[in-house]
């Protein structure tokens, strides 16, 4: 099932790598899922924007949430993907609250000789 149409309502999107629940200090996906939640539906249009569509937190994505999978991209193509995505959606806002992406980025680049 479709969301609805986003016609009227502020778009938000959130930039997240995965729905993995972790501790304490990888509790922003939880968090991220409550927001959109609690957000009303007839104001606001919720998209997920995940590297990986993958995790034990996608089945709680409420049916009014838009997800959109990056589809595991190499950290060199993250940026256009995500680009291309935002394009796209033209998004009103962007959430973006953890440094995960990043660091994968960050992480394959300095595994790899120069």
């Amino acid at each position: 099932m479709s969301p609805p149409s986003t016609r009227g309502r502020l778009r938000v999107a959130f930039l997240l790598p995965h729905l993995n629940a972790g501790g304490i200090e990888r509790g922003i996906e939880r968090v991220v899922l409550n927001l959109t939640r609690l957000l009303d539906g007839r104001r606001f249009a919720s998209t997920l924007i995940l590297r990986t569509r993958a995790g034990d937190l996608l089945p709680q994505v409420g049916a009014d949430t838009r997800i959109v999978d990056l589809g595991s991209v190499r950290a060199r193509w993250l940026p256009l993907a995500l680009a291309r995505c935002l394009h796209r959606l033209k998004p009103d806002v962007v959430y973006y609250g953890d440094e995960r992406i990043r660091t994968d980025t960050d992480t394959e680049r300095k595994s790899k000789p120069p």
